[in-house]
C-alpha cells in the first residue's frame, strides 16, 4: 500500500528545492567556483585541443575509405588507442554521440564534434556531487 503522506513529503521537498531561489543561487555559484578551477577546462588530463586533435586523428586513421563511417566495434578500438585514459562510463558516453545505422557502422563525426563537452559536463556534474 503507497503512504500517501510521505510521497506527498517528499515530492513537496524536492519542489521546494526546484522553486528556492536561495538553492538556486547555491547551485550557481557552486557551478562558477567549478568552472573556475584549472581541472574544469581538462578532461583526461587534457585540453580540448589535444582532446581533440588526439581523437580525430585516430578517427580519421581508422577510415581508410575516408567515408565518415565506421564499425562501432572500430570506433571503440580508435578511441581506446588514443585516449587510453577514459574509464568506460565516458567511453560509453562518447559512442552514444555515433549516429548508429542498422547494419553497425556509425557516422564518428559527432563523436569529434560532441565528445569534450559531454565528458567535460559529466566532470562537471561528479564534482557538484563533490561540493
Amino acid at each position: 500500500m503507497v503512504n500517501i503522506e510521505a510521497c506527498a513529503k517528499v515530492a513537496s521537498s524536492l519542489v521546494n528545492k526546484l522553486v528556492s531561489m536561495q538553492n538556486q543561487v547555491d547551485a550557481c555559484s557552486r557551478i562558477e567556483m567549478i568552472r573556475n578551477l584549472d581541472e574544469y577546462h581538462m578532461v583526461i588530463g587534457l585540453n580540448q585541443q589535444t582532446f581533440g586533435d588526439a581523437l580525430s586523428t585516430a578517427l580519421l586513421a581508422a577510415d581508410t575509405k575516408q567515408s565518415g563511417y565506421l564499425h562501432r566495434n572500430t570506433i571503440f578500438e580508435a578511441i581506446s588507442g588514443a585516449l587510453p585514459a577514459l574509464n568506460p562510463k565516458q567511453m560509453q558516453a562518447m559512442l552514444s554521440l555515433a549516429m548508429s545505422e542498422n547494419d553497425g557502422f556509425a557516422s564518428y563525426q559527432p563523436i569529434i564534434d560532441r565528445s569534450f563537452q559531454v565528458l567535460q559536463f559529466m566532470q562537471e556534474q561528479e564534482l557538484l556531487q563533490k561540493v
